[in-house]
């Protein structure tokens, strides 16, 4: 029996490494944040997302001809912009993170060069940088504005540098060749961690949840 099952191991394995390539490569696209907000007094504030570039590097190990494992690093742009009412000003978040995921990828659908995936994972990121843009309506001459900018001082803030979460996604992937495969991709990206850490006199602590498309290569390592 033990002989049998390991037997059974040995040929699972030797079937798996006929099919298992190395493939890398990149992407980049365009990501769109809408984050999700806590006990936020609409009377006062109004959020909107927005949308910012991304840069991705891939890999991909191919199980066999359904199933792989994905990986990657991407820098991304993830903002939004604050309306305030009572101060008539509008603020211009981007933050800027760089992120790596892990993700297992499933083709179906397969017709002539073409397939389906969908594929779905963790991530991590870790926020490096913001930059913030200001417009506000100036003393008794409100119809005047100003602008101003500023950077994000981390060292005296309440933000939460690291941010988890989830992220799945569905995509067309195009084989040119035995080498090369072109991809389409949208994922969806869910914040498990909030965005700033908990302060009492803070009434939005927010979630990033952002919606990604990306158009990118792939190419085996070998043949």
């Amino acid at each position: 029996m033990k002989k049998s099952l390991l037997l059974l191991a040995i040929a699972t394995l030797l079937s798996l490494s006929s099919f298992a390539q190395w493939s890398i490569g990149g992407s980049v696209g365009v990501a769109y944040n809408h984050p999700f907000l806590h006990h936020i007094k609409y009377d006062y504030y109004h959020y909107t997302g927005c949308f910012g570039p991304t840069i991705d590097f891939a890999t991909d190990y191919q199980c066999n001809d359904r199933w792989s494992i994905t990986g990657g690093l991407s820098f991304q742009q993830k903002g939004y912009r604050l309306y305030t009412k009572s101060y008539y000003s509008t603020t211009r978040c981007n933050d800027l993170y760089l992120s790596s995921r892990i993700m297992v990828d499933y083709s179906f659908a397969k017709r002539n060069n073409g397939e389906f995936f969908v594929d779905a994972g963790a991530f991590g990121a870790y926020w490096c940088d913001s930059y913030r843009s200001y417009r506000v309506f100036s003393g008794f001459h409100r119809y005047k504005v100003v602008e101003f900018f500023d950077n994000y001082d981390f060292k005296n803030s309440i933000g939460n540098r690291w941010e988890f979460g989830l992220i799945g996604g569905l995509g067309y992937k195009w084989h040119l060749g035995t080498k090369w495969t072109c991809f389409a991709v949208a994922r969806y990206e869910f914040a498990l961690t909030k965005q700033y850490k908990e302060f009492e006199a803070l009434d939005f602590l927010s979630r990033n949840n952002a919606i990604v498309m990306q158009f990118g290569l792939l190419g085996k390592l070998k043949n």
